[in-house]
């Protein structure tokens, strides 16, 4: 009797494992080209995600629960080796989702292309190839840099320590069983290139007259590629020229930017009793709101802008 329920306790462990696995498999996304929606089970991997209902059927007619949406960023392995990144919109949040779809229903009404070959699918828009599906024996899946960063060429290069290009191909024929992919076409190693870079000792030192706040530095960055703990997804910086001393204001939307400034300037009177003179930011549409404008006017603010490329 004792035997017996050992081996039911073996089994149900067992079957345990087996689930688990299948879950981190699931992780994947799959090219489809039945579906009419971009789906996830995976809430982990949306970005901007947002609270809706609503009721979609599969193929087998079984009506699958809604529950929210948002955005996905797929950083997709090519054939060739290198990593295509790519924000997907609109995904839909279903937790009891058996795989995870990416339309090409959707792909095709935002003017994307397919082209197939052997058991490769590519998604072009224009002449770039944004992603590629591989087909596992079942389905056409999307490989990712989050589940396989082994097989990229880039990743084998840092691995065995920055090789001459010769010398790394001699490796993937000699360790073919190590999956090292091939040489990208016209392949660059930026890290390479800067460790042979010569240094030069400054000559000259940058001069400041001391005024505080004239100018002062601010530039926006991208959005973050997950949400911060504080659910923030951009940040502005703010340098002041005269003692680079520097502040960070976060923000969950880019129009935040001109509160943010706002805020800033008010800050300053009151704890330095100091107006900014000047503001120096890049033509990015966030400073070029009439409310940024009038408000920069009302403080006697002089807005300048840095030269485009700069």
């Amino acid at each position: 009797m004792e035997k017996k329920e050992t081996e039911e306790e073996d089994k149900a462990e067992e079957a345990n494992v087996t689930t688990e696995e299948q879950n981190v498999r699931d992780k994947s996304f799959y090219f489809d080209v039945a579906c009419t929606s971009h789906m996830t089970a995976d809430a982990g991997r949306l970005l901007n995600y947002s609270i809706c209902g609503g009721f979609v059927k599969s193929s087998s007619q079984r009506s699958m629960g809604i529950v929210g949406k948002g955005d996905v960023v797929i950083d997709c392995i090519l054939k060739d080796g290198s990593v295509s990144s790519c924000c997907v919109g609109g995904v839909l949040h279903d937790p009891d989702l058996a795989h995870l779809l990416i339309s090409w229903r959707k792909l095709r009404e935002k003017g994307y292309t397919e082209f197939g070959e052997g058991d490769y699918i590519s998604i072009n828009k224009g002449t770039k190839v944004v992603f590629e599906a591989v087909f596992d024996g079942n389905l056409f899946k999307i490989p990712e840099t989050l589940h396989w960063d082994h097989i990229t060429y880039d990743f084998w290069h840092q691995a065995l320590r920055h090789l001459a290009p010769s010398t790394m191909d001699r490796s993937v024929q000699l360790y073919s069983d190590a999956d090292i992919p091939a040489r990208p076409t016209n392949s660059v190693f930026s890290s390479c290139i800067q460790s042979k870079m010569p240094r030069f000792p400054l000559t000259t030192t940058l001069k400041k007259d001391g005024t505080i706040l004239d100018p002062v530095h601010s530039d926006l960055s991208a959005p973050f590629p997950v949400l911060s703990y504080g659910n923030y997804l951009y940040y502005t910086t703010l340098i002041d020229d005269a003692t680079w001393v520097a502040w960070v204001r976060f923000m969950k939307q880019m129009s935040e930017i001109t509160k943010k400034l706002e805020d800033f300037v008010v800050e300053m009177e009151l704890q330095n009793h100091k107006t900014a003179v000047t503001f120096r930011t890049d033509n990015g549409g966030e400073y070029l709101t009439k409310n940024l404008k009038g408000f920069f006017t009302s403080k006697g603010i002089i807005h300048v802008f840095s030269p485009p490329y700069s």
